[in-house]
């Protein structure tokens, strides 16, 4: 149960309590069935814990040439660029799941598309709860989200903090990262991702070149050496 459904059942349950307060003597069938709708309330209530937290949502917007007026975008390109945004969450997700202790393994199908957006036009992702969110602290799809984003910050930077955040993940995560850049550049698009009130990304195409080649550069090792990706990035 999100927060939400939990703030309209509290909101129904106090409504049917003044209704049942107000009622006449002789309105025994109204006030049977107020009485059992409140009774219903409370055991849905009391199946949930009260913090329950709110499951991951997220949204990746898109500019540039394949966006037409802010309202839909090249379905060939908005295709590419989300399933290779998705393939990257994932990476992380698996990283964060192969390095933590009791996290469920990762499941692709944890996180959903569930709607588009216009002004500007972009795709809704929310994580699918099969019972219920760890009440202890965040789930894995949050941790994986958080991370993506703090991730796109970086190389959407000035290269030293590229280097310094980059070189926290593992390689296969900054190969999805670079494929999901070059499915921009290719396009010509931009993209945004909005999550926790912060929207982290790109401006200009040129923007997401530079950070393209940035990368590409990190990831190439130098002429007669095989240090790897790790190594070179903290140097």
């Amino acid at each position: 149960m999100s927060c939400e459904e939990r703030l309209n059942l509290l909101s129904e349950r106090a409504l049917l309590q003044e209704m049942l307060a107000g009622l006449s003597a002789d309105a025994w069938m109204s006030r049977l069935g107020f009485e059992s709708r409140i009774r219903d309330i409370d055991e849905q209530l009391a199946s949930m814990p009260e913090n329950q937290p709110e499951p991951v949502r997220a949204i990746l917007a898109f500019g540039g040439q394949p966006v037409v007026d802010e309202s839909g975008m090249a379905a060939d390109s908005g295709l590419k660029a989300m399933g290779c945004f998705v393939e990257l969450v994932a990476a992380v997700g698996w990283s964060l799941a192969s390095r933590a202790q009791g996290h469920p393994v990762w499941d692709p199908s944890q996180l959903l598309i569930t709607g588009v957006v216009t002004e500007p036009f972009g795709f809704v992702m929310q994580e699918r709860i099969p019972g219920s969110l760890p009440p202890e602290g965040e789930s894995l799809v949050a941790m994986a989200m958080a991370h993506t984003q703090r991730l796109l910050e970086a190389v959407a930077g000035d290269s030293d903090t590229s280097a310094g955040v980059v070189s926290g993940f593992s390689p296969y995560v900054v190969e999805k990262l670079r494929e999901f850049l070059s499915v921009l550049v290719g396009s010509g698009a931009v993209a945004t991702l909005e999550y926790e009130g912060k929207h982290t990304g790109f401006e200009s195409v040129v923007q997401v070149s530079r950070s393209l080649k940035r990368l590409t550069d990190l990831q190439m090792p130098r002429e007669g050496s095989a240090v790897p990706l790790e190594a070179r990035l903290s140097a």
